[in-house]
């Protein structure tokens, strides 16, 4: 499908992850034999950022170790974790890989739970055996789309963290706020279009961009780093204040993703100072409550003011559609570009 034909349809995609999915996931969450032991995460390549979105959201929410392999690395060096507590995660993109098929077959000899998220079904659980816990839907139903499996990763950790641990309240407004993100979405779709192409076209005056985005903004920074990364002039360098920052580093411009609610606004802060003893050029991608990153930005796209989880979702479908402005800006100068 068209990169930008699947934005227009994620509102209706995250209305049906996000609400009519709800009860699957719920009973997948009380059919699991949660242990004591870690939940071991299986990513590779594409499926790193939301892996580590998992990480924060399965630790934030639920105070869980999280662990995150590469297959073939844990096919080598990891097999011992498989043992009685550990729960694996397979995201999306991996659940054809022969390793990771290897690994779930090792896994279900010792009844391990095995779970799959965002697809609706297990990827080995093609026998109903009681190691693995598939989620029955129809195959038009699975999820593809790196935003609906960070959306997918976030509403899951929070339906566990309110059935698993005691009433919170905090919990249940991310729930909430989840439940509504479809609504924000269609009103990025709707209103912010002059917006994300103005930023566009200030990003294609610039070869070399650091993302920065620190918490939940992190993974996001990671997905934008691939998005950007796409044209062959360009290369965009993920950045997660206050690790991962080189403070001699010469940065002409930088792209930084953040939120009034997120934990871990003060290091983006401290970085946006750095910056600006720089005079590097800053971009942001934030909401309206941001002061700091709003007034220390040279451009500002504002959102609605989410919780960290949530807003961190909203950020990336402007990253993709920030993707597609520049790959259309691209394909369109090689139309009238005069042959060479």
């Amino acid at each position: 499908m068209d990169p930008k034909q699947q934005l227009l349809n994620l509102p209706c995609a995250l209305e049906d992850l996000l609400g009519r999915k709800r009860a699957e996931y719920e009973d997948l969450i009380h059919r699991t034999r949660w242990g004591a032991g870690p939940l071991c995460v299986l990513a590779r390549g594409d499926s790193m950022p939301n892996a580590a979105t998992a990480q924060l959201a399965f630790e934030s929410l639920l105070g869980w170790p999280v662990l995150t392999r590469h297959p073939a690395l844990f096919l080598e060096y990891a097999m011992p974790l498989l043992r009685p507590g550990l729960v694996l995660l397979v995201l999306a993109p991996e659940r054809r890989s022969p390793q990771v098929r290897q690994i779930i077959r090792a896994a279900e000899g010792q009844r391990l739970p095995v779970l799959t998220l965002p697809a609706l079904r297990n990827p080995a659980a093609t026998d109903g055996s009681a190691a693995s816990r598939p989620v029955r839907a129809n195959e038009e139903s699975e999820v593809r789309s790196p935003i609906l499996e960070q959306a997918a990763i976030c509403y899951f950790a929070t339906l566990a963290a309110r059935l698993l641990k005691p009433p919170q309240r905090q919990i249940e407004a991310c729930r909430e706020e989840l439940e509504r993100l479809p609504r924000h979405v269609d009103w990025v779709l709707t209103q912010a279009g002059a917006a994300i192409r103005s930023l566009a076209a200030e990003m294609r005056l610039h070869r070399e961009l650091a993302v920065v985005g620190s918490g939940f903004y992190y993974p996001t920074a990671l997905h934008a780093q691939r998005v950007f990364s796409r044209r062959p002039d360009a290369r965009a360098t993920a950045v997660g204040p206050p690790e991962g920052f080189d403070p001699g580093a010469e940065l002409p411009v930088c792209l930084v993703l953040s939120g009034s609610r997120c934990r871990a606004r003060q290091s983006v802060e401290r970085f946006l100072a750095q910056m600006l003893e720089k005079r590097t050029r800053v971009l942001a991608i934030t909401d309206g409550s941001d002061r700091a990153v709003r007034e220390a930005s040279d451009i500002a796209l504002l959102l609605p003011p989410l919780s960290e989880m949530a807003g961190s979702i909203l950020a990336h479908v402007v990253v993709r559609w920030l993707g597609c402005e520049l790959d259309r800006a691209r394909h369109e100068a090689g139309r009238t570009s005069p042959p060479g």
